[in-house]
């Protein structure tokens, strides 16, 4: 059995990987001070848990907490979440709701005058005459309007107290 050299090799050398990542002494210093930097800060912003210095920044988060009643992340301190939660849904229910009778009301009141005129309007006496005259349905006798065009003239007939007025057309428009 024979092996075949594959294509992408397994292994490396040492020596070839020493070779690519290998930095001058000033740059390798840097990149050190860098790294240690960066680790030193990272230990500074947290302190460790249940030291002296967690302690005291647990003391000054519950004393800042207690001076403006709000919590680091500007909740209401005191209240649980799903109860805060719940607080938030029932002033938006009833804000809602507010809202919803206002605009029933609303409605109801513009029905009601609507209602009101109705009825004013069909209780008073009618000042409009039926049928063909001044002040109901009448022919135009203005000089540049008179008459009617392409219409006969209008036939107005009384049957069982109703008043029909009659134009035929003769012509389109």
């Amino acid at each position: 059995m024979t092996s075949r050299p594959s294509k992408f090799p397994v292994t490396r050398s040492v020596e070839a990987a020493s070779k690519a990542v290998r930095l001058k002494p000033v740059p390798a210093a840097l990149a050190l001070l860098l790294a240690a930097g960066g680790m030193a800060s990272a230990a500074q912003a947290a302190p460790a848990a249940f030291s002296p210095g967690w302690f005291a920044a647990k003391g000054a988060t519950q004393a800042q907490t207690q001076a403006s009643g709000r919590l680091p992340d500007g909740s209401v301190a005191g209240i649980p979440t799903a109860a805060r939660q719940q607080t938030q849904s029932r002033q938006q229910l009833q804000q809602s709701l507010t809202n919803l009778n206002r605009t029933a009301a609303a409605i109801a009141a513009q029905q009601a005058a609507q209602a009101a005129a109705r009825q004013a309007a069909g209780s008073a006496a009618a000042t409009v005459p039926d049928g063909l005259g001044a002040g109901g349905l009448q022919v135009d006798t203005q000089a540049l309007t008179r008459g009617w065009s392409n219409a006969e003239a209008p036939r107005s007939s009384t049957e069982n107290g109703r008043t029909t007025v009659t134009i035929n057309q003769t012509a389109d428009r």
